[in-house]
């Protein structure tokens, strides 16, 4: 697990809708548009397995490529290549391109049938309470899937997230209402309460996608590629 100043990785919960007063729960209009999302982000979500343990990441296409988004801590063992779990698929993905300073990594993969890939965005114009999505592999649960809203779109470089989050979820990726990845899980808040580290696990930070970090991903594909 990562800290990031007082940080550590992450999750997030969501509270349903109310029902209607005399029949089932009606969706509102924001509940709806979120909900088109909820498949596409289990549908791209991976377990990413280290030497010393696990944390989530998201398959992605960029260009004619596959590949994985993380947060850069998942992967710092070491080594070059992860296991990539899909339920009961597994593949091997390689580490070609990370930001240690920013928490973000990506690793090139095979495509994969059994998911569906997403579309990185770089971080867009978001605001304070605006809902965003994404799925991850908290601690030893299955998939899990939530909705969060933005605390701080700009957090000293990163975006503070009202949330709750554990070991296991870091490298999430969070998608917009468009349906994109544009930032990663990276940790969670730790603040000392009387001389005791206590950890805000409903304060979640998330690592922002730059447009120069697309383009460094881009050219690291096209060396990789010239080189196999």
């Amino acid at each position: 697990m990562k800290i990031l100043q007082t940080l550590i990785l992450l999750f997030i919960t969501f509270l349903p809708a109310g029902a209607a007063a005399d029949g089932p729960p009606v969706p509102q209009s924001a509940e709806v548009h979120l909900s088109k999302h909820h498949e596409k982000s289990r549908n791209a979500t991976v377990k990413v397995k280290s030497q010393f343990g696990h944390g989530t990441g998201t398959y992605v296409k960029v260009g004619k490529s596959y590949g994985i988004l993380t947060a850069a801590h998942v992967v710092d063992d070491g080594s070059n290549h992860y296991i990539i779990e899909a339920g009961l698929h597994q593949s091997i993905a390689t580490l070609i391109w990370k930001d240690e300073d920013s928490d973000v990594a990506f690793l090139v993969t095979e495509k994969i049938d059994k998911l569906s890939s997403l579309k990185i965005a770089s971080y867009p114009d978001i605001r304070v309470g605006e809902q965003i999505i994404y799925s991850g592999f908290p601690s030893s649960h299955e998939m899990l899937t939530f909705s969060c809203q933005i605390a701080n779109p700009s957090y000293n470089g990163m975006i503070a997230i009202q949330g709750w989050a554990w070991f296991g979820s870091s490298g999430s990726g969070f998608i917009n209402k468009k349906g994109r990845v544009f930032a990663v899980l990276s940790a969670v808040n730790v603040e000392s309460f009387y001389g005791h580290p206590q950890v805000l696990e409903t304060l979640v930070y998330g690592a922002p996608i730059r447009e120069h970090m697309i383009t460094q991903i881009q050219e690291q594909l096209n060396i990789w590629k010239e080189n196999q």
